[in-house]
């Protein structure tokens, strides 16, 4: 009988004790976190700044647009393609900011370039730049960027011996022509005459000669970038000049307006630099077979003076990574 006792006087006061304000509290933190988290949504759909990222996410979850065409279409509402396509007063007020700034070249060309197809088509729009800015580096070295797209294409069985594509692909390629050959050497030599301290111009040369079956002409080239101390490509420009623009014209949306307008930036140029570079390889690899490879460590070395400088100086992450990639060419 006393254990049984014992025990239910143990039982009975080692049980949890319930308080009644617990559960109240517990339900008033719950609401607090609504309401806060209610009034920051409201803040967010509030505020034009910040109204469109609810509007991409949104979206985005029902599947009625992509993340990055919400984006794009927040950043350019105005102008989905270019410029070009812009309602009559809102073309009104891009000629009134290009007519205030003349002499900005970035703002020039960023009225010029598409934004949906990247420089494809903006060759000839850029030429006719050069009347105003003849002595403009950034304009010539744009002008490369966009022939690099598709007017003048470094594709030969060379490089597919290197990278492991299959020969037979190279038959389909398009051969530039004679006259966009030309052009394109023209414009890389008024371009390394602006700027003679910049390797950026004679690399990008050499693709075009390199893609004319001008060999010779095409190491020389890269022989002249052993002794450049810059790498400089200008595509910056693109971008700022389309955000200028833009500014001046429509007003400062948000800082994520920057980072879309590199991303619209077509950098097809990476791929004839690294096609230029494979190509050079395999004349180092031809050279060193044939019993010269005093000839075969001057084209490496001048690929890997290349490669640093792109490491180094340059301001995209693609180039840097290919200059680690040219670095080790002369292994």
């Amino acid at each position: 009988m006393r254990s049984s006792a014992l025990l239910s006087f143990i039982t009975a006061n080692s049980a949890v004790k319930v308080n009644p304000f617990r559960e109240p509290m517990k339900l008033n933190h719950r609401r607090f976190l609504l309401l806060l988290t209610a009034a920051a949504l409201s803040t967010v759909l509030a505020l034009p700044s910040t109204r469109w990222v609810v509007g991409v996410q949104v979206g985005s979850a029902l599947h009625l647009c992509h993340p990055i065409e919400g984006i794009f279409d927040y950043i350019t509402p105005h102008a989905p393609n270019s410029y070009t396509g812009l309602a009559a007063f809102d073309q009104k007020r891009v000629h009134m900011v290009l007519a205030h700034h003349p002499n900005d070249f970035p703002l020039q060309m960023g009225a010029v370039m598409p934004y949906s197809t990247g420089g494809l088509f903006a060759r000839g729009s850029l030429r006719a730049l050069i009347s105003h800015f003849p002595d403009t580096p950034s304009l010539y070295a744009n002008l490369l960027r966009c022939d690099a797209a598709g007017p003048v294409r470094l594709e030969r069985p060379e490089i597919d011996s290197l990278t492991g594509e299959r020969p037979e692909k190279s038959s389909l390629r398009p051969v530039p022509s004679p006259a966009n050959l030309a052009s394109y050497d023209q414009t890389a030599a008024t371009g390394e005459r602006l700027d003679p301290d910049n390797a950026y111009f004679p690399f990008v040369r050499s693709a075009g000669l390199f893609a004319a079956h001008r060999d010779s002409d095409g190491l020389a080239a890269l022989r002249r970038d052993a002794a450049k101390p810059i790498w400089k490509e200008y595509f910056w420009d693109e971008a700022t000049g389309k955000q200028h623009l833009y500014i001046e014209a429509f007003g400062n949306r948000s800082a994520v307006s920057q980072a879309a307008f590199m991303a619209m930036t077509f950098l097809p140029q990476y791929t004839a630099l690294r096609h230029a570079a494979y190509l050079a390889v395999s004349k180092a690899i031809a050279e060193e077979q044939n019993g010269d490879p005093d000839s075969g460590l001057a084209i490496r070395r001048s690929l890997t003076h290349l490669g640093g400088l792109m490491r180094i100086q340059s301001a995209h992450w693609s180039a840097r990574r290919q200059g680690s990639e040219l670095r080790r060419s002369r292994q």
